[in-house]
């Protein structure tokens, strides 16, 4: 038998419908008259609200994409002695208007938290919308997550950054390593992705740009080291998030675990997650008694990695070590992991939320 509900929470009016002769639910039979025309309304309350929704991220990028406007602005009329009064001026302006946006982006946010299971936006739900940008970061939540995961790394002059790959050749219209590639050029380049789309434009934001919205939401965040110039580096990385008062919601992750040591000498708050890809079962019982050395700390692991060596989820939590996966794509590989015992699940899409 097949069902279908119309989920309120997704536009429709709460009702379910099958394709047998049920007299309450049916289809078949004298249901289809009575019941086709009320279904069809259901499907069409789903896309308006759908469309809707759409609509509201697309506002939502473009106010992002306006103040990362202005803050460039910003930045070169701080640099100029001549502007240096006016810029300031428009800097609170710009301030003024993002406590504004962010404000209306934590009330949508606040709907999406939940209990149990933690769904963790991987780049921003990377596969429904254009990883690492703060359309992306700013409306995961809304659309399921309970925390956001990003990647941080450093430009050529010292800028925080959230881009994944260590080339901007490969996602945007720009060409550089980012490490040797000054955050003025970063910062003009375009998603590829978004070019000829109602998202044109959209590019790189600094790190800066993202706290604010991660204050006013309270969100989960899960950032990623990746490139950096010297270890220098990763301390302003952290600093920010300790200036910021986010330390206790932050979970620093990175693949080098020697980082994640200096992350903890800086900042005792934070969490800090060991990133591992594939790994023998004694090698991430090793990486498990090394991370209860630095608690709260996590193990991040590779799906098929878990999938193989199941007994990690209890190892390490026996040793106060919690664990997660990446990357999720579909509801089984979700529901795989959930059988395991694992409730940090890194996805790609939202692809629903369970009990505990």
């Amino acid at each position: 038998m097949a069902t279908v509900t119309f989920s309120a929470d997704l536009g429709g009016d709460g009702k379910t419908y099958t394709d047998d002769a049920d007299p309450d639910t049916g289809l078949d039979g004298v249901g289809y008259i009575e019941r086709f025309v009320p279904a069809l309304a259901g499907s069409v309350a789903m896309a308006a609200y759908a469309k809707s929704r759409a609509l509201d991220a697309k506002a939502f990028a473009e106010d992002c994409q306006s103040l990362r406007n202005a803050t460039k602005t910003d930045r070169q009329a701080a640099a100029s002695s001549a502007g240096a009064s006016s810029g300031s001026a428009q800097a609170a302006e710009n301030s003024r208007r993002a406590a504004g946006v962010y404000a209306q982006l934590a009330q949508a946010a606040s709907s999406g938290q939940r209990q149990g299971v933690e769904i963790i936006a991987h780049r921003g739900f990377r596969r429904a919308s254009i990883e690492n940008t703060l359309l992306a970061l700013t409306s995961c939540i809304a659309s399921g997550a309970d925390s956001i995961e990003f990647d941080v790394q450093v430009t050529s002059d010292g800028v925080n950054i959230i881009y994944h790959d260590d080339s901007l050749n490969s996602l945007t219209d720009g060409s550089g390593d980012i490490k040797e590639t000054a955050s003025s050029t970063v910062f003009a380049a375009e998603y590829t992705q978004a070019v000829g789309t109602a998202y044109a434009g959209i590019g790189i934001p600094s790190f800066d740009e993202l706290i604010p919205y991660l204050q006013q939401t309270q969100a989960r965040f899960y950032p990623e080291i990746k490139g950096y110039r010297s270890a220098n580096d990763i301390d302003a990385m952290v600093s920010s998030v300790i200036d910021a008062e986010l330390s206790t919601l932050c979970c620093w992750q990175s693949f080098n675990h020697d980082d994640l040591v200096r992350v903890r000498q800086l900042d005792p708050a934070c969490e800090v997650g060991f990133l591992i890809s594939g790994a023998s079962l004694a090698t991430l019982q090793s990486h498990a008694d090394r991370a209860s050395q630095y608690l709260p700390s996590s193990l991040l692991i590779r799906r098929s990695t878990i999938a193989s060596n199941p007994s990690i989820v209890r190892y390490a939590r026996d040793r106060g070590v919690d664990v997660g996966v990446w990357t999720l794509y579909t509801a089984s590989e979700r529901e795989q992991m959930q059988q395991l015992g694992v409730k940090r699940l890194m996805c790609d899409l939202p692809i629903g939320h369970g009990d505990a």
